[in-house]
């Protein structure tokens, strides 16, 4: 990383620039921002499955569950409108994956009853640790990992997955794709398997001066599996240890 190029642009005091595949109010592009320049440019969108519109057209068709559970922003704008007060489809329980997610609830008008500590694994443990198994309504992208609902069927919980939403590659501009590419970003957060695909397909392959950052394990075997090198996995898939691993490759104070 050539941080010296950057001097005097405009850019950070840090000199380091970073595309952050997500809109510019994301609280990782927030985060990110406190120590670099964020180029908060989306890769994907994600558009409601068929599923998700014969659920909203007839939610009862599901049946009662004691618990929603929500595992990302994207979730809770797909489904918020069916799981709001009088709503059929209304749970006695609402929980989230972690901060963000509860934020976009509470935005919506929802009220968790759980909030999780940013990952799959971390709800799913205090689900089983704090209440007893019951039913459970899982809306999800069609491309999650089975992580939540694999440990809670384990331990005795009733899951019905709901494929709500999928994502697919966000169309950029012309200017745009110089903008990221002319010169290419110091690094790069990579948030999911779909992420990486899209910015192969709208930007290319990467320079090898340009570091590829994973939200987390899952995220950098997929990037694995697409010959994409891995600079650093955030300990956590949150703003805070987003913005730690991407100072760790960019050997920021």
């Amino acid at each position: 990383m050539d941080r010296d190029r950057w001097a005097g642009a405009g850019v950070s005091a840090t000199g380091v620039r970073v595309l952050v595949p997500r809109p510019a109010d994301d609280p990782i592009c927030v985060a990110v921002a406190e120590i670099a320049t964020v180029e908060a440019v989306p890769l994907t969108r994600t558009v409601s499955s068929p599923q998700l519109q014969e659920w909203l057209a007839a939610p009862d068709l599901l049946g009662h569950h004691e618990w929603v559970l929500l595992t990302s922003p994207a979730a809770v704008r797909h489904t918020a409108a069916s799981l709001g007060p009088g709503s059929p489809a209304r749970a006695s329980k609402l929980g989230v994956v972690g901060p963000g997610t509860a934020a976009a609830a509470r935005a919506a008008g929802l009220t968790p009853t759980v909030i999780g500590g940013g990952t799959a694994a971390d709800l799913a443990a205090r689900l089983i640790a704090d209440h007893p198994p019951t039913s459970v309504l899982l809306p999800r992208s069609v491309a999650a990992a089975p992580t939540l609902p694999d440990a809670l069927r384990e331990a005795g919980w009733r899951v019905t997955e709901l494929p709500a939403y999928a994502p697919e590659p966000m169309p950029l501009s012309p200017q745009v794709r110089r903008r990221l590419t002319e010169p290419w970003p110091d690094v790069i957060v990579v948030t999911a398997g779909s992420t990486a695909r899209a910015m192969l397909d709208q930007l290319g392959q990467p320079p090898v001066t340009t570091d590829l950052v994973s939200i987390g394990g899952t995220t950098a075997a997929d990037l694995t599996d697409l010959g994409l090198p891995v600079a650093a996995v955030a300990t956590e898939p949150t703003p805070a240890g987003i913005t730690h691993a991407v100072a760790q490759v960019a050997r920021l104070p």
